[in-house]
C-alpha cells in the first residue's frame, strides 16, 4: 500500500507530516510527500520518499501556474499506483486544485485535513471572504473527497464522512534523558511557529517581574517573523538579552538537545478568556515526549484533565506568576522517574496511530 501526502507548507509542518507518515508506515504503507515551493518566476513541485531512515527526493519539476502544478501532482499520483492521497488544507490554493481532485477522486480515495475546525477567526474582511469561498468550493467537492479529518476547537456534531483526531508525534524521535539539576538557574523552553496570539510577551513580562531565588532563562525556538522581531524588541527594551535566547528555527534533533538542559516547557499563553474551548498543539506532545513538564493557558485535550505534568494557568489570569509555576515544578523534580513517565504517556497516547486506525476502518 502507498500513501501520498500533499502538503504545500511541508517545510513549516515537516515534524507533523513525518509523524503522521510514521504511523501510516506502522500499518504497512509506503509513504511519500508532494509539495509546491516558489522559485524565481516559477513553482517547484518536489516529490519525497519518506522512510524510517530519512527523506529522499525522487522528482522535481518546474511550472508557471498552480493549476499546472496540481495537475502534475495528481496525474503522477494516479500513474504511480498510490492507494491513498492525504491533503493538508490548501486554503486559497484549493481553487487551482479542484478540477484535479474531481478527476482523481473518482479512482483514488482522497482525505482532506482541515488542521483546526471551526476555522480560525480572522480579523480582516478579506480573510473571512477567502475562507467562506474556500469552504463553499470545498462543499462542492464532497462526492470526490472520501474523508475529511479535523482537529476540533470545540465540541461539534460532524458530518458522517468527517473524522475528528488529535495532533501527534513520532515517538521514535525522542528518548528518555537525565533529569537536569535544579541549581541556581531555571531554564524554560518555548517552541512555536510564532504568532501574536501565542502571547509569549507575557513570559517576558513575568521574567522581568520575577524576584525569586533562581535565575530564570528562556530559550525560544521559532522561525524569524514579525512576532519574533517584536519579542526581540521587547527583550532589548528591558535589557533582558542575557535572559532570553532566540535559537531560530530548529529540527527535532536540535530541539531535543536544547530540551535536555531545560526544566519547563512553555505552551501558548493567550489570555485565559481568549483561548478556544479546546486546543491540540504539537508542542505540548513534544514537551511530553522529551520529559519536559509544561505550562499553558488552555488545557490540551490530548491530556487527561488530571495529568500531573501540565500546569494550566488559572482562568482570567491578568498576570503570569512564575513563582507558582516554579513551585509546581520543584515538587515534580523530587520524582526521579518523571521523565520516564512522560515519555511512556507520549508513546501510549500521543502518536497518530488512532487517526490511521479510524481511516482504515472507514475505508473498509
Amino acid at each position: 500500500m502507498k500513501i501520498l501526502s500533499v502538503n504545500l507548507w511541508y517545510d513549516n509542518y515537516r515534524n507533523k507530516t513525518n509523524a503522521q507518515l510514521a504511523s501510516f508506515r506502522q500499518f504497512g504503507y509506503e509513504t511519500d510527500v508532494a509539495t509546491i515551493s516558489t522559485a524565481p518566476k516559477t513553482l517547484m513541485v518536489t516529490f519525497f520518499s519518506v522512510t524510517d531512515n530519512g527523506i529522499t527526493i525522487t522528482d522535481k519539476k518546474l511550472f508557471r501556474s498552480y493549476r499546472a502544478a496540481f495537475v502534475y501532482i495528481f496525474e503522477k499520483a494516479s500513474d504511480s499506483g498510490y492507494d491513498l492521497i492525504y491533503i493538508r488544507r490548501l486554503m486559497s490554493k484549493l481553487f487551482y486544485a479542484a478540477s484535479s481532485i474531481r478527476r482523481t477522486g473518482k479512482c483514488i480515495p482522497i482525505i482532506y485535513e482541515i488542521p483546526t475546525y471551526p476555522l480560525d477567526t480572522n480579523e480582516t474582511l478579506l480573510y473571512r471572504l477567502r475562507d467562506s469561498l474556500e469552504m463553499k468550493l470545498y462543499s462542492s467537492l464532497d462526492n470526490y473527497i472520501t474523508l475529511t479529518t479535523v482537529i476540533l476547537r470545540q465540541d461539534l456534531k460532524l458530518p458522517d464522512n468527517w473524522i475528528s483526531f488529535h495532533n501527534g508525534i513520532d515517538i521514535n524521535n525522542y528518548s528518555v534523558t537525565a533529569i537536569p539539576e535544579l541549581g541556581s538557574e531555571i531554564r524554560f523552553l518555548a517552541v512555536a511557529n510564532m504568532a501574536d496570539w501565542h502571547r509569549y510577551d507575557r513570559m517576558i513580562y513575568a521574567m522581568r517581574e520575577y524576584s525569586g531565588k533562581y535565575t530564570v532563562r528562556l530559550i525560544i525556538v521559532a522561525p524569524e517573523n514579525k512576532t519574533v522581531n517584536n519579542l526581540k524588541t521587547l527583550v532589548h527594551s528591558h535589557n533582558m538579552e542575557s535572559m532570553v535566547e532566540f535559537a531560530g528555527k530548529n529540527d527535532v534533533s536540535s530541539i531535543r538537545e536544547l530540551a535536555r538542559d531545560c526544566h519547563i516547557g512553555v505552551g501558548q499563553l493567550s489570555w485565559s478568556y481568549d483561548c478556544p474551548p479546546q486546543i491540540n498543539t504539537i508542542k505540548t506532545k513534544e514537551y511530553c515526549a522529551m520529559g519536559l513538564p509544561f505550562f499553558t493557558s488552555c488545557r490540551d485535550t490530548s491530556f487527561d484533565s488530571d495529568y500531573p505534568y501540565a500546569y494550566v494557568l488559572k482562568k482570567m489570569d491578568d498576570e503570569l506568576n512564575l513563582e507558582d509555576v516554579i513551585g509546581w515544578y520543584e515538587k515534580i523534580h523530587e520524582n526521579p522517574s518523571y521523565k520516564q513517565e512522560m515519555y511512556d504517556y507520549a508513546k501510549d497516547n500521543l502518536q497518530f496511530h488512532e487517526l490511521v486506525n479510524q481511516i482504515q476502518d472507514r475505508l473498509k
